[in-house]
């Protein structure tokens, strides 16, 4: 059974498979908070070896490749901005009067890739109680609107010791967010438990690359938590994107 006292499982809509304990661990965060972006240079997606050596045990991660929502949204045009047309006069031009064009010569400069961890713009909290008591809560998003990427989580227990995780991610840009390295779209959710690093739950989705234009990526699934882990559990999130 999924619910075992050590084994910790994430399942979605439809669940594709779950691997536990398969993969190298992926440097824990200290700072769960808003959205910290950073530059992150390609040899650092593939991780680091001399990173994971620390005095704290990094908590343990768990892979898991399920299925997410795609949903592509319409924003309506613009409309177009009335320009009046002001009124010419003819100006009479003596005939020995000539004309030269001079060809001006334009540079377009474009930026190259950046590979970006971006960090949740919020964080979550959900307690569980013995007696079912607990509660959940979310920070606010106070991004600016011209924030290129919306990230936001949630967590709420639901019974037993089953808890659900939420994300949300939109591109608010005019161009495609494309997720680097061979695995695609990777989403990882942080989970402290009573202030200590508990587990990283990494949802993988080979099949998707890119995030278009304004188009929003939802994943909803549920955690199962220790047989007897009450307390208080908060939640981030991370992912790897390239702006372009």
């Amino acid at each position: 059974m999924l619910a075992a006292a050590a084994a910790l499982a994430f399942l979605a809509t439809v669940m594709l498979a779950v691997r536990t304990g398969d993969s190298a661990p992926i440097p824990r965060a200290e700072v769960v908070g808003a959205r910290a972006t950073r530059d992150t240079p390609t040899s650092a997606l593939k991780g680091d070896a001399d990173a994971g050596r620390s005095s704290k045990a990094q908590p343990p991660v768990v892979v898991v490749t399920t299925s997410t929502t795609l949903t592509l949204e319409t924003l309506p045009a613009a409309p177009l901005p009335t320009i009046a047309s002001a009124p010419t006069t003819a100006l009479s031009t003596p005939s020995s009067s000539t004309s030269t064009t001079v060809a001006r010569a334009t540079t377009t400069t474009t930026s190259p890739p950046r590979d970006v961890t971006e960090e949740s713009d919020n964080t979550a909290e959900y307690k569980w109680t013995k007696d079912g008591s607990g509660g959940s809560s979310t920070t606010p998003d106070t991004q600016p609107p011209s924030d290129p990427l919306t990230f936001l989580v949630s967590g709420r227990w639901d019974h037993d010791n089953v808890a659900n995780l939420d994300a949300t991610l939109k591109n608010n840009t005019d161009k495609p967010i494309a997720f680097p390295g061979p695995n695609g779209f990777v989403l990882r959710f942080l989970i402290d438990h009573d202030g200590q690093p508990w587990r990283t739950v990494e949802v993988r989705r080979d099949d998707i690359q890119t995030l278009p234009p304004h188009s929003r990526i939802d994943v909803l699934g549920q955690v199962f938590m220790d047989q007897g882990g009450y307390g208080t559990y908060d939640v981030g999130g991370e992912i790897n994107v390239r702006y372009s």
